[in-house]
């Protein structure tokens, strides 16, 4: 079966297709040594989750999912000092994780969330495609079709220190079969920020990248 998902949401993915008060960002700057540190943090709304979710609470429900620092070691070799750090206030449940990267890491063409730098930008793997495999293609369709309806207004936002990215002239998601859409590149002074649908990121048929173009 395909990887849809770039990271590792396994654990939240029932509890984000009972409610669409989803909030993901992933944030990329530098720390005080020069690495490159990264920080993803995901999260539902405890008050929708409840309405929809059979009387369960969502804490009782996703006790065990908080994610293994070595997952993310698999999924992102050459990430340093793995911390996981689950979220749970009055408010919010969800997750956050956050690693480091040497300033000089180059990423694998293969490797989910890690900065790459070309000659036109920087370039950062939001989800990857493949072949279905036979026996599920018909689950697969109908969670497609059902998160479709949840991911339609979940956003996922993507955040850009200028400390690593002086300066972006425009962002665009570029898929596999050479097809761009651009979005709009917010200039927050410090950092540069990008408002992704989830749809876009979630339920990509093939590779699908995010350029922040010089």
């Amino acid at each position: 079966m395909k990887r849809r998902i770039f990271l590792i949401v396994t654990g939240l993915f029932l509890a984000i297709m009972l409610t669409s008060c989803l909030d993901a960002i992933e944030y990329i700057t530098l720390d005080k040594n020069g690495d490159i540190e990264l920080s993803f943090m995901i999260t539902i709304s405890k008050s929708l989750f409840e309405m929809g979710g059979g009387g369960e609470s969502v804490e009782d429900t996703f006790e065990d999912e908080i994610i293994d620092p070595k997952e993310i070691s698999e999924m992102i070799p050459g990430a340093m000092d793995v911390k996981t750090r689950l979220v749970d206030s009055d408010v919010d449940y969800g997750y956050l994780f956050t690693f480091t990267l040497p300033r000089d890491y180059q990423p694998a063409p293969d490797t989910p969330m890690a900065p790459r730098f070309t000659k036109s930008g920087l370039v950062i793997l939001l989800a990857m495609g493949g072949e279905e495999e036979a026996d599920t293609e018909e689950s697969d369709e109908s969670m497609d079709d059902m998160a479709a309806a949840i991911f339609s207004s979940a956003k996922y936002k993507v955040q850009i220190s200028k400390q690593l990215l002086k300066s972006a002239s425009r962002a665009y998601i570029y898929s596999a079969d050479g097809e761009e859409t651009s979005v709009d590149l917010v200039d927050l002074g410090d950092n540069y920020l990008v408002n992704l649908p989830m749809l876009m990121v979630m339920m990509s048929e093939e590779d699908t990248h995010l350029v922040f173009e010089y």
